[in-house]
């Protein structure tokens, strides 16, 4: 049987197959993030500190932190997944028993948040639910694991790791969304990522009669790229005779598409080219807001994933 291994090891997590063992999570690493998060020496703040100009410690730690570590243990399990796979692997095994702990995202981690995390997050794996993936708690024997030199790729590696389900899925749903005409393969916006239109109608709000509706637009803005989601997540589904659940869910589909598509507020359109925006909405190809646009529900997991988006530019597969 082949099998591979997570521990704790001078106080990093470490993964191993007995032939090669590498630093999952160095702490070293992660206490100069957290006395660096104001500064220039790691890019994972860059947004945070040039597009929403905060550059204070605290600021970020209490506002910013837990997504930064929500992305870091999706990110490493996603890894841990795909050597699984690969190398035919027939168990995981941990040297720590999680059954009455949480999941901790806020505040300053430690090595054992961070294992807790990693193992409660393979529990809950698509792969491990299907099967595919068999986990045990066992006593370890370090010297059994770690042998030779322990190879360290750094916390960067994990951040911006992208797991191979999901860049398989995100080249063939962008190939058909080019071929339907979602998207335009050379227009993209700054962050990499093709836009879908909003067209904002002044002139038709104005007769709503709601005072200072320019107030609301931002969050209608938002709520109209999740309905444009939707639309193209249920015809990507009806399109591959997909079993996943139709609507604002969470699933492979879903995470691509919030990955590759922004949206971008563009001159209402005037006459025939107008009637041609307004058929291309029925598809989610762009929309119009040119009334009250109810709000739709958001999970603590999706309202995670759209965060990181903005402050990281990052959205894992969960």
């Amino acid at each position: 049987m082949k099998n591979m291994y997570i521990l704790k090891n001078n106080n990093n997590v470490i993964f191993g197959n007995g032939e090669k063992t590498e630093i999952l999570f160095n702490a070293e690493e992660y206490k100069d993030v957290l006395e660096n998060l104001e500064t220039d020496k790691y890019e994972y703040f860059k947004i945070i500190h040039e597009k929403y100009g905060i550059k204070n410690k605290d600021e970020i730690k209490n506002r910013f932190l837990y997504i930064f570590h929500f992305i870091l243990i999706k990110n490493i399990c996603n890894y841990i997944i795909d050597r699984y796979e690969a190398e035919k692997i027939d168990f995981l095994y941990f040297n720590k028993n999680i059954k009455n702990e949480k999941f901790k995202l806020s505040s300053e981690l430690n090595t054992d948040d961070v294992l807790s995390n990693i193992i409660i997050s393979l529990v809950n794996s698509e792969e491990y639910l299907g099967q595919n993936l068999k986990i045990d708690s066992n006593q370890l024997k370090e010297n059994e694991i770690v042998k030779g030199e322990i190879e360290d790729k750094g916390i960067k590696f994990y951040f911006y790791y992208e797991s191979l389900k999901k860049q398989e899925l995100k080249f063939k749903i962008e190939k058909t969304l080019l071929e339907y005409a979602y998207i335009e393969e050379d227009k993209k916006n700054i962050d990499n990522r093709y836009t879908l239109a909003i067209y904002i109608d002044d002139e038709q709000l104005e007769k709503i009669g709601l005072e200072n509706y320019q107030d609301y637009l931002i969050n209608w803005i938002s709520i109209a790229y999740l309905r444009m989601l939707i639309k193209i997540h249920d015809f990507l589904i009806n399109y591959y005779n997909l079993t996943l659940e139709k609507g604002l869910k969470i699933d492979d589909v879903m995470l691509v598409l919030i990955d590759i598509l922004d949206t971008e507020v563009k001159d209402f359109p005037k006459g025939l080219k107008k009637s041609i925006e307004v058929g291309k909405e029925t598809a989610g190809k762009c929309f119009f807001i040119n009334k009250v646009i109810q709000p739709v529900p958001l999970t603590p997991e999706l309202t995670l994933l759209l965060q990181g988006k903005d402050a990281y530019n990052i959205v894992p597969k969960i």
